[in-house]
Order: C-alpha cells, then sequence, then structure tokens
C-alpha cells in the first residue's frame, strides 16, 4: 500500500491484473480479457492522479505473451475487445519475464521435448497449430513489430524449459533494428 500510494502522489499507479486462464477459452477471448483490463485501467486514472497516456506492463510468462500482444498490436483489429473502444490500449513500455512470443515455435519445441506446453498451447489456439498457420500468424506479437513499438525489458533465465530463453531472443533479434 506504501509503495503505491507514494507512487501515485508522484503519478504513478501500480496494478496487478493475473493473466487470463479461464478454461476452455481460446486466444481471443483471453485478448480481449486483457485489454478490457487495460482499457478499464485508464478509465479512473485522472482521479487516483496518473496520466492516462502513461502506462506501462509488466507481466510474466503467459502474461507475458498478451502484454508482448499489448505492446505490439495496439493499432489491430486483434486487439479490439468490449468496453469503451474510445479509450487507448497503447502503452509506452513492456517488461516481461520469461514469456514465450511466438506460440508455432513453442509448441514445436514441446513437442519435441515431450512437455505439456505443446497441449496448453493448442488449448489456446483451439487446436494444432501446423493445421492452421493463419492461427499462429494472427496472435504473433512480432507480426505487429513497427516504428512506434515501445521500449521493451526482457527478463529471462538461460534454464528455463517452460518457456524456452529463446523466445525472447526471437523478441530482442526482431526489437533491434528499430
Amino acid at each position: 500500500h506504501n509503495l503505491a500510494s507514494g507512487r501515485a502522489r508522484r503519478g504513478r499507479g501500480v496494478g496487478c491484473s493475473p493473466a487470463p486462464r479461464r478454461a476452455g477459452v481460446g486466444c481471443a477471448c483471453q485478448i480481449n480479457d486483457f485489454c478490457t483490463g487495460s482499457r478499464g485501467s485508464r478509465d479512473p486514472a485522472t482521479r487516483y492522479h496518473l496520466d492516462p497516456y502513461h502506462f506501462g506492463v509488466v507481466s510474466v510468462s503467459a502474461g507475458g505473451y498478451l502484454a508482448t500482444l499489448l505492446g505490439t498490436a495496439h493499432d489491430s483489429h486483434l486487439l479490439d475487445s468490449p468496453g469503451n473502444l474510445s479509450q487507448s490500449i497503447r502503452v509506452q513500455a513492456v517488461c516481461l519475464y520469461f514469456a514465450p512470443v511466438d506460440l508455432f515455435r513453442l509448441y514445436d519445441y514441446s513437442e519435441k521435448r515431450q512437455t505439456p506446453q505443446a497441449s496448453e498451447v493448442a488449448k489456446l489456439l483451439g487446436g494444432d497449430p501446423r493445421r492452421n498457420p493463419e492461427q499462429v500468424h494472427l496472435p504473433n506479437p512480432l507480426t505487429y513489430l513497427a516504428e512506434d513499438t515501445p521500449p521493451f525489458l526482457l527478463i529471462h533465465g538461460l534454464n528455463d524449459t517452460v518457456s524456452p530463453p529463446g523466445q525472447s531472443r526471437l523478441l530482442y533479434d526482431a526489437l533491434r533494428p528499430r
């Protein structure tokens, strides 16, 4: 409480939203949940003396995947969600801890190593991503990188077997030329 209230006095806020993990729903529903939360946090910003035009997002693992989309696909209709569409979902900074980025590569990695992530990716995308490449291309954050993509801080352990470090490396390499 003291950390959050002290930051609010300086125009910064701290919020927490768990990664949406509703059983039986696909990628679009989880993206919509995340975007609705982002829009909803801007509505009361001025009441808490926060600048609604300076928002960053910090997230881990599966939530980090959604945060990556929030940082890259803000101008895409992929992120249209219910709620106040006049509120921007654009963020000015993204901090990720061991986040997956490319679900097709994560699926392939997991299949080869027989880890449970492949079944989680298949559930999220509505089936085996090798059978429908478009279902992987649309929710891939790398698809939406642009000149106005905000800065990213990537934190990833080298021995991570759930979300392999190569996932962060993909994003790092894609962000570098900007």
